[in-house]
Protein backbone atom coordinates (compact mmCIF):
# COMPACT_ATOMS: atom_id res chain seq x y z
CA UNK A 1 0.00 0.00 0.00
CA UNK A 2 2.95 2.31 0.65
CA UNK A 3 4.15 2.22 -2.97
CA UNK A 4 0.64 2.85 -4.27
CA UNK A 5 0.35 5.89 -2.00
CA UNK A 6 3.70 7.28 -3.18
CA UNK A 7 2.64 6.78 -6.80
CA UNK A 8 -0.70 8.49 -6.23
CA UNK A 9 0.98 11.46 -4.52
CA UNK A 10 3.48 11.80 -7.38
CA UNK A 11 0.73 11.62 -10.00
CA UNK A 12 -1.24 14.31 -8.19
CA UNK A 13 1.73 16.69 -8.41
CA UNK A 14 1.33 16.62 -12.21
CA UNK A 15 -2.02 18.42 -11.90
CA UNK A 16 -0.28 21.60 -10.78
CA UNK A 17 3.08 21.03 -12.44
CA UNK A 18 4.42 24.01 -14.35
CA UNK A 19 7.52 24.28 -16.51
CA UNK A 20 9.20 27.65 -16.97
CA UNK A 21 8.46 29.56 -20.11
CA UNK A 22 11.06 31.53 -22.03
CA UNK A 23 10.45 34.66 -19.96
CA UNK A 24 11.01 32.63 -16.76
CA UNK A 25 14.45 31.35 -17.73
CA UNK A 26 17.43 33.11 -16.19
CA UNK A 27 18.45 36.12 -18.25
CA UNK A 28 22.07 35.90 -17.15
CA UNK A 29 24.40 33.30 -18.61
CA UNK A 30 25.23 30.35 -16.37
CA UNK A 31 28.20 28.09 -15.77
CA UNK A 32 27.69 24.38 -16.38
CA UNK A 33 27.11 23.47 -12.72
CA UNK A 34 24.43 26.17 -12.55
CA UNK A 35 22.83 24.84 -15.74
CA UNK A 36 22.72 21.36 -14.20
CA UNK A 37 21.18 22.75 -11.02
CA UNK A 38 18.53 24.77 -12.88
CA UNK A 39 17.56 21.93 -15.23
CA UNK A 40 17.41 19.48 -12.31
CA UNK A 41 15.01 21.84 -10.56
CA UNK A 42 12.80 22.17 -13.63
CA UNK A 43 12.91 18.50 -14.62
CA UNK A 44 12.83 16.86 -11.19
CA UNK A 45 9.28 15.75 -11.95
CA UNK A 46 10.71 13.37 -14.57
CA UNK A 47 13.11 11.66 -12.18
CA UNK A 48 12.00 8.14 -11.31
CA UNK A 49 15.33 7.18 -9.78
CA UNK A 50 18.28 9.02 -8.31
CA UNK A 51 19.97 9.15 -11.71
CA UNK A 52 20.39 12.71 -12.97
CA UNK A 53 18.29 13.84 -15.92
CA UNK A 54 21.26 15.83 -17.25
CA UNK A 55 25.00 15.54 -16.68
CA UNK A 56 28.02 17.64 -17.70
CA UNK A 57 29.15 14.91 -20.12
CA UNK A 58 25.74 14.98 -21.82
CA UNK A 59 26.01 18.75 -22.29
CA UNK A 60 29.56 18.41 -23.62
CA UNK A 61 28.41 15.75 -26.10
CA UNK A 62 25.52 17.93 -27.29
CA UNK A 63 27.96 20.77 -27.91
CA UNK A 64 30.53 18.48 -29.56
CA UNK A 65 27.85 17.05 -31.87
CA UNK A 66 26.53 20.56 -32.66
CA UNK A 67 23.13 19.94 -31.12
CA UNK A 68 23.81 22.89 -28.84
CA UNK A 69 25.89 25.93 -29.75
CA UNK A 70 29.17 26.15 -27.86
CA UNK A 71 29.15 28.10 -24.61
CA UNK A 72 30.61 31.60 -24.63
CA UNK A 73 33.46 31.88 -22.12
CA UNK A 74 32.19 28.66 -20.47
CA UNK A 75 28.77 30.20 -19.93
CA UNK A 76 25.42 28.95 -21.20
CA UNK A 77 22.56 31.20 -22.28
CA UNK A 78 18.76 31.00 -22.16
CA UNK A 79 18.94 29.42 -25.61
CA UNK A 80 21.02 26.59 -24.18
CA UNK A 81 18.60 26.08 -21.29
CA UNK A 82 15.58 26.09 -23.59
CA UNK A 83 17.10 23.49 -25.88
CA UNK A 84 18.29 21.35 -22.97
CA UNK A 85 14.77 21.24 -21.53
CA UNK A 86 13.38 20.06 -24.87
CA UNK A 87 16.19 17.53 -25.34
CA UNK A 88 15.76 16.04 -21.86
CA UNK A 89 12.01 15.62 -22.32
CA UNK A 90 12.23 14.14 -25.83
CA UNK A 91 15.36 12.02 -25.39
CA UNK A 92 13.48 8.93 -24.13
CA UNK A 93 11.22 9.09 -27.19
CA UNK A 94 13.35 10.10 -30.18
CA UNK A 95 16.87 9.85 -31.48
CA UNK A 96 19.01 12.84 -30.57
CA UNK A 97 19.64 13.67 -34.25
CA UNK A 98 15.87 13.85 -34.84
CA UNK A 99 15.42 16.05 -31.77
CA UNK A 100 18.16 18.40 -32.99
CA UNK A 101 16.58 18.57 -36.45
CA UNK A 102 13.09 19.23 -35.07
CA UNK A 103 14.41 21.95 -32.75
CA UNK A 104 16.30 23.62 -35.58
CA UNK A 105 13.28 23.57 -37.88
CA UNK A 106 10.91 24.76 -35.14
CA UNK A 107 13.27 27.55 -34.21
CA UNK A 108 13.43 28.71 -37.84
CA UNK A 109 9.64 28.55 -38.21
CA UNK A 110 8.55 30.00 -34.87
CA UNK A 111 11.59 31.37 -33.05
CA UNK A 112 13.09 29.82 -29.95
CA UNK A 113 10.71 31.53 -27.52
CA UNK A 114 7.56 30.21 -29.17
CA UNK A 115 9.16 26.81 -29.80
CA UNK A 116 9.93 26.39 -26.09
CA UNK A 117 6.66 27.85 -24.79
CA UNK A 118 4.46 25.79 -27.12
CA UNK A 119 6.42 22.61 -26.44
CA UNK A 120 6.25 22.99 -22.67
CA UNK A 121 2.56 23.88 -22.81
CA UNK A 122 1.90 20.61 -24.68
CA UNK A 123 4.05 18.67 -22.21
CA UNK A 124 2.23 20.09 -19.19
CA UNK A 125 -1.20 19.56 -20.74
CA UNK A 126 -0.43 15.91 -21.52
CA UNK A 127 0.94 15.25 -18.03
CA UNK A 128 -2.06 16.93 -16.44
CA UNK A 129 -4.56 14.97 -18.55
CA UNK A 130 -2.90 11.66 -17.72
CA UNK A 131 -2.73 12.62 -14.05
CA UNK A 132 -6.44 13.48 -13.91
CA UNK A 133 -7.38 10.22 -15.69
CA UNK A 134 -5.29 8.13 -13.32
CA UNK A 135 -6.51 10.04 -10.26
CA UNK A 136 -10.12 9.47 -11.31
CA UNK A 137 -9.48 5.74 -11.68
CA UNK A 138 -7.78 5.65 -8.27
CA UNK A 139 -10.76 7.33 -6.63
CA UNK A 140 -13.17 4.74 -8.04
CA UNK A 141 -11.17 1.63 -7.21
CA UNK A 142 -9.00 0.32 -4.44
CA UNK A 143 -5.36 1.23 -4.85
CA UNK A 144 -3.78 -2.15 -5.55
CA UNK A 145 -0.69 -3.62 -7.08
CA UNK A 146 -2.88 -4.96 -9.92
CA UNK A 147 -4.09 -1.46 -10.67
CA UNK A 148 -0.51 -0.15 -10.77
CA UNK A 149 0.40 -3.00 -13.11
CA UNK A 150 -2.52 -2.14 -15.41
CA UNK A 151 -1.54 1.56 -15.40
CA UNK A 152 2.06 0.60 -16.19
CA UNK A 153 1.06 -1.59 -19.11
CA UNK A 154 -1.50 0.87 -20.49
CA UNK A 155 0.95 3.78 -20.42
CA UNK A 156 3.84 1.71 -21.79
CA UNK A 157 1.67 0.63 -24.72
CA UNK A 158 0.43 4.20 -25.23
CA UNK A 159 4.00 5.50 -25.09
CA UNK A 160 5.20 2.89 -27.55
CA UNK A 161 2.44 3.57 -30.04
CA UNK A 162 2.85 7.33 -29.74
CA UNK A 163 6.59 6.93 -30.27
CA UNK A 164 5.89 5.02 -33.48
CA UNK A 165 3.54 7.77 -34.68
CA UNK A 166 6.06 10.50 -33.76
CA UNK A 167 8.81 8.74 -35.69
CA UNK A 168 6.57 8.18 -38.73
CA UNK A 169 5.53 11.84 -38.63
CA UNK A 170 9.16 12.90 -38.44
CA UNK A 171 9.99 10.64 -41.41
CA UNK A 172 7.08 12.09 -43.38
CA UNK A 173 8.32 15.64 -43.25
CA UNK A 174 11.78 14.40 -44.07
CA UNK A 175 15.06 14.53 -42.33
CA UNK A 176 17.15 17.66 -42.74
CA UNK A 177 19.67 15.90 -44.96
CA UNK A 178 16.91 14.67 -47.29
CA UNK A 179 15.44 18.17 -47.56
CA UNK A 180 18.85 19.63 -48.40
CA UNK A 181 19.45 16.95 -51.05
CA UNK A 182 16.06 17.68 -52.59
CA UNK A 183 16.88 21.41 -52.76
CA UNK A 184 20.23 20.68 -54.43
CA UNK A 185 18.54 18.31 -56.90
CA UNK A 186 15.91 20.96 -57.70
CA UNK A 187 18.64 23.55 -58.33
CA UNK A 188 20.53 21.14 -60.58
CA UNK A 189 17.36 20.28 -62.49
CA UNK A 190 16.55 23.97 -62.90
CA UNK A 191 20.05 24.70 -64.23
CA UNK A 192 19.77 21.76 -66.60
CA UNK A 193 16.43 23.06 -67.91
CA UNK A 194 17.89 26.54 -68.38
CA UNK A 195 20.73 25.13 -70.49
CA UNK A 196 18.35 23.19 -72.72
Amino acid sequence: MKNEKIFFEKINTFNTFHMPRWKDLPEIDLYMDQVISVTDKYLSVMAVSDDPVLTPSMINNYVKNRILPPPVKKKYSREHLAKLLVICILKPVMEISAIADIMERSEKLFGIEKMLDDFLEMFEARLSTLSRDISAAFEKEEKTEEMLCAITIENAVRSGTEKIIANFAYSAFGKKEDAEKDKEKDKADKKKEEKE
